[in-house]
């Protein structure tokens, strides 16, 4: 039986080190051939669609080789465990809010797969990778570590929801939030990480009890005179798509409060009257802002969760 081409030629033999660049397909092993595509995305500067063809690729690697009937015949070693720390980092620095959607949305299928083919050794990399983004605590680090778990909450929310209620994680969010001089993709990635968790009942609730104070300033707070006054304000305040993110996780905090206390029905369209009615601030100005596109875009997130 001959060797599956798992690549094309064009996949091996492009961009290679060595002897490898020009060597036929068929005569390079399958472990070897999933090592030139790590090396690959490891060395970054590709145009996003080539990025995305080697992430889809690696997603088939993880997917085929998890399975007796789809697993290749030759001998070799499981494809999971030549992803190493610095592969690893690699496929998940691919979920960077800086990223193009397109490329993120390949490395989160690509990061299912590794994780359902590793099992707890790839859960041990992801946490080894959120902790120690965090605990370098720089603007960079923060928005990486962030990403990685707004993108994979959906996929694995046990596993991120366990990072995410690691004690000191939700408090230190915090004092960030309220830096006088601030990130706007900091705070950007930090508010799609906490609208992701709010799938999560126990998730929810911290944010509820953590972070409810800060989320309501961002939203009405309004630059004084002052403010004006000391210059660079654009580095000082929230920014529109910040703050109707803000606005969105605080909706879904009074709808969830409001569901676990029973105090509506179940309809959908009762809920989100009932809040306007009662003038919550939140809901009222994603309902008014709807004409911005991007204001809405949050607005439509809101209605999916009800």
């Amino acid at each position: 039986m001959s060797k599956p081409n798992v690549f094309s030629e064009e996949e091996v033999g492009s961009g290679e080190p060595g002897i490898l660049r020009d060597t036929p397909p068929e005569t390079i092993s399958y472990e070897d051939r999933a090592l030139l595509l790590l090396a690959r995305l490891m060395e970054g500067g590709q145009e996003d669609d080539e990025t995305c063809r080697d992430l889809n690729t690696l997603t088939k690697l993880f997917t085929d080789d998890s399975s007796e009937e789809t697993r290749s015949p030759e001998p070799h070693k499981p494809i999971h465990e030549l992803v190493d720390t610095d592969s690893i980092e690699t496929i998940l620095g691919y979920l960077d809010m800086r990223q193009s959607q397109t490329v993120r949305g390949h490395a989160t299928l690509t990061i299912s797969a590794y994780l359902k083919a590793a099992g707890d050794s790839g859960v041990e990399y992801l946490s080894a990778f959120f902790y120690s983004r965090v605990a370098r605590a720089t603007y960079d680090d923060f928005i990486v570590a962030f990403s990685v778990a707004a993108s994979l909450f959906p996929i694995v929310p046990d596993v991120i929801g366990t990072l995410f209620l690691s004690e000191g994680f939700l408090v230190s969010l915090g004092p960030l939030m309220k830096r006088k001089w601030k990130s706007k993709k900091v705070e950007q990635a930090c508010l799609e990480m906490l609208n992701a968790a709010c799938m999560n009942t126990a998730c929810r609730e911290a944010i509820q009890k953590y972070c409810l104070e800060w989320l309501e300033e961002i939203v009405a707070y309004i630059p004084t005179i002052k403010d004006h006054e000391e210059g660079s304000i654009q580095q000082r305040i929230h920014s529109d798509m910040v703050r109707n993110l803000a606005a969105v996780i605080l909706a879904k905090l009074q709808v969830g409060l409001y569901l676990s206390m029973q105090f509506v029905n179940s309809s959908h369209a009762s809920i989100l009257t009932d809040l306007r009615i009662e003038g919550n601030p939140f809901c009222t100005k994603c309902w008014l802002r709807r004409t911005d596109p991007t204001s809405y875009h949050q607005y439509r997130g809101t209605l999916r969760y009800v």
